[in-house]
């Protein structure tokens, strides 16, 4: 963490998914991670959708 790794990985998806040809990236991430929040917006991502879950 904070060595720049994983941003670096990130990117490389990214443009690893743009070579192959897609068109959207979507990723999913608990409500509780508020860094890993701030590290998906930091690559270009936008918060867009809101989960539900029902515990059986």
């Amino acid at each position: 963490r904070g060595n720049g790794i994983g941003g670096r990985f990130m990117r490389w998806a990214i443009e690893e998914a743009r070579r192959q040809g897609c068109v959207l990236l979507q990723l999913t991430s608990d409500a509780t991670r508020v860094e890993a929040h701030r590290f998906y917006e930091r690559l270009g991502f936008e918060a867009s959708h809101l989960g539900f879950k029902y515990h059986l």
